[in-house]
């Protein structure tokens, strides 16, 4: 089942909310009788507010984050993810995501080489990307301007680790001043800021790519691999293989 994006206005949506609803019980008895589901660009929403993403993993196009995240909180929102899969729901972050959605369900029903011949035959380059290098910078600085430039120098920081005190002195303050600004903004210190974000990205790499977690700890900033095991443990209680097998699990 494909759910397309549709743009329109509130006013149109409020007035469509019924159609929405018997649309999203379609889609909720579809999914019990074990049809395989995607959602691209706005389409997402229909899914969630069928109640189809609840505490599932979903993606959805940058621009309309924010959104998704007040209507629906419960969902875990992978929002530098272009492509997600969590329980036969397949969601696909902007307007031309539709292909990677397409090439995600041709891998899931007839075969990863499959969906790759079919990428060679339409010339379409397969490679891991994120969301975040398709983010404007306008839109960036129109969110809190000093947690949008900690946590561009967080993932931009390639195999160097992030510190406090790299960050304090990237952003131009001290490290006294920086931890007083995330304790106000955020409500905890900045290494946790740091830890958190590097944690998205290693989750974000395990679901989309069949790189070693040591691979996947030297991308995300962690020059140690114990490290790195020991910080994705603490906040996603797991370690980093169990989590990609029961991802695997729940594509499946």
């Amino acid at each position: 089942m494909l759910v397309p994006g549709n743009l329109v206005d509130h006013v149109t949506a409020a007035r469509l909310q019924p159609q929405y609803a018997r649309a999203g019980a379609w889609l909720r008895q579809q999914h019990a009788n074990g049809r395989l589901i995607g959602a691209f660009c706005s389409g997402v929403f229909l899914l969630a507010g069928a109640g189809l993403l609840d505490h599932r993993r979903a993606t959805i196009t940058w621009w309309l984050q924010g959104e998704l995240r007040q209507r629906h909180p419960s969902i875990d929102l992978a929002a530098d993810a272009v492509i997600t899969v969590a329980d036969r729901i397949v969601c696909a972050a902007g307007p031309m995501s539709w292909v990677d959605l397409l090439l995600k369900l041709i891998a899931m029903v007839e075969g990863k080489e499959i969906a790759k011949l079919c990428a060679d035959y339409v010339v379409i380059d397969t490679a891991q990307r994120t969301q975040s290098i398709f983010m404007p910078v306008g839109y960036l600085l129109s969110q809190d301007p000093l947690l949008t430039r900690a946590d561009l120098l967080v993932r931009r920081t390639g195999k160097a680790p992030m510190t406090v005190k790299r960050l304090a002195g990237a952003l131009g303050l001290s490290e006294r001043t920086l931890n007083r600004k995330f304790q106000e903004l955020t409500h905890e210190p900045p290494q946790a800021f740091i830890m958190r974000r590097r944690v998205e990205h290693a989750r974000t790499l395990l679901e989309t790519t069949t790189q070693p977690v040591k691979t996947i700890a030297r991308t995300t900033g962690y020059e140690d691999e114990s490290s790195f095991r020991k910080a994705f443990r603490k906040l996603t209680l797991m370690s980093p293989q169990a989590y990609r097998a029961r991802r695997m699990e729940r594509t499946a």
